[in-house]
């Protein structure tokens, strides 16, 4: 069977793509817009964008083969299954806790049905933690382990926590087995993945925390070279993390990525973030001094209902001043059944453009400085599998998740880590000479 999937969304989706897919016995993967014989569209509904996409993304597939098989998953379907029953053509409608199942049911879905079949469990009464696995995201040098799923925390303006329900975490035992596999597979990086990471282990028995497991994955000593950790709240990066992260080879990364969300104390406090802008500051400026030319980066949502120009601009000198290597700028998007959806003040659509593009701008000053600091350097480097098209050099990507192309070695050095001096940069790249290959 030729299966296309399309995947909307974070990482815990792209892992989750990657689990259905190599639990399908006897398939020949596709992109997606090719003829295939089954097309799975794995949704998303953190913004009204990306259900858009979601259903642009069935009516290309209905395009491609009227006569395939259309299964329509995820966070968007576990909200929305109505909106999916009113387009033709779909032949099942899973909510998240049914993707696992879509091995099962692909060989069962019949095209002349007149309805879909239709799954999607209250998501809210879901304790344990799934039984998806993939050991690997087929054409990605880097592997994704999911070992957190689902919310607790209720920020005003989120829908996640009613698409993926409560927090629940993978198992040490199973973690450390997962990690064990991938490493096993030659993956020389394992990016550590959930809904809410921080909250890993809150829900075991007894409780457990992710820097507990960070330590008894990195003492088994059967893991990726390099471990790098997916979003994590300010409030949970903790000195012991840092500490970690620090430590002679240490297989960390040095790199966190961390949702801001807003730099106006007030903003703040409407979202339900549970911080003050001091706070933060103190958090980054303790974060580089402690680790070693680490890449911070940041969420930024612009055009929340309320923010003034002088709310925008508190956001704005923060970021100016805030010692991080990128952003990624999100215009507000309300969401139906979130608390934010009933506050009064919108931002108006063409202010909140004009906000987002000035915070893109300075985000790429950000990264032009942050890769200036590394020039004359030796940093690692996992080179993937891809020639850059404008130089023609190997890219990869360093520890502290720079993009580099190293232009004295060729494809033949795919998937190993080296050691390369940064020699310049370029649109946002950096061009380095190999020292050595380390693994």
């Amino acid at each position: 069977m030729r299966i296309a999937i399309a995947t909307l969304g974070c990482k815990v989706n792209q892992y989750e793509s990657a689990a259905i897919i190599s639990a399908i016995p006897n398939t020949i993967l596709v992109p997606f817009g090719n003829i295939a014989d089954c097309y799975i569209i794995n949704t998303c509904a953190v913004t009204a964008k990306s259900e858009h996409q979601s259903r642009q993304l069935v009516r290309r597939a209905l395009r491609n083969n009227p006569q395939a098989k259309i299964i329509v998953t995820g966070c968007y379907t576990q909200i929305a299954a109505d909106e999916f029953k009113k387009m033709s053509g779909i032949s099942a409608i899973l909510g998240n806790q049914e993707k696992g199942k879509i091995p099962q049911l692909i060989s069962e879905l019949e095209k002349e049905n007149s309805s879909p079949l239709v799954r999607v469990e209250n998501i809210q009464k879901v304790t344990a933690f799934d039984s998806l696995r993939a050991r690997g995201i087929p054409e990605h040098s880097r592997s994704v382990l999911k070992i957190q799923d689902g919310c607790n925390a209720c920020c005003s303006y989120c829908i996640i926590p009613l698409t993926r329900g409560r927090s629940r975490s993978m198992s040490i035992s199973d973690v450390l087995r997962e990690s064990t596999a991938i490493a096993e597979l030659g993956y020389k990086e394992t990016i550590l993945s959930g809904i809410h990471l921080g909250a890993y282990g809150e829900d075991l028995q007894p409780p457990s925390t992710l820097v507990t497991l960070l330590e008894k994955i990195i003492a088994s000593g059967k893991h990726s070279r390099r471990l790098r950790l997916s979003s994590l709240e300010p409030q949970e990066i903790t000195e012991g993390l840092l500490a970690m992260m620090a430590a002679p080879a240490s297989p960390l990364c040095p790199h966190l990525h961390i949702p801001l969300q807003s730099g106006d104390d007030e903003i703040l406090a409407h979202m339900g973030r549970h911080y003050t802008v001091a706070f933060f500051e103190r958090l980054i400026n303790t974060i580089v001094a402690k680790v070693p030319n680490i890449a911070i980066g940041l969420d930024v949502i612009v055009g929340f209902p309320g923010e003034s120009e002088r709310r925008f601009f508190n956001t704005y000198a923060l970021l100016e001043r805030l010692p991080i290597s990128y952003c990624h700028i999100f215009p507000y998007s309300p969401r139906p059944g979130t608390q934010a959806a009933l506050l009064e003040n919108d931002v108006e659509e063409n202010i909140k453009k004009r906000r987002g593009e000035a915070l893109r701008a300075l985000s790429e000053k950000k990264r032009e400085a942050f890769g200036k600091t590394l020039l004359g350097k030796t940093i690692d480097i996992l080179l993937e599998s891809k020639l850059d098209k404008e130089t023609g050099y190997i890219k990869g990507v360093s520890g502290n998740y720079q993009k580099v192309i190293v232009r004295n070695v060729g494809l033949e050095y795919a998937n190993k880590v080296v050691e390369a001096t940064v020699e310049n940069t370029n649109n946002g790249k950096l061009i380095a000479l190999l020292q050595k290959v380390v693994d």
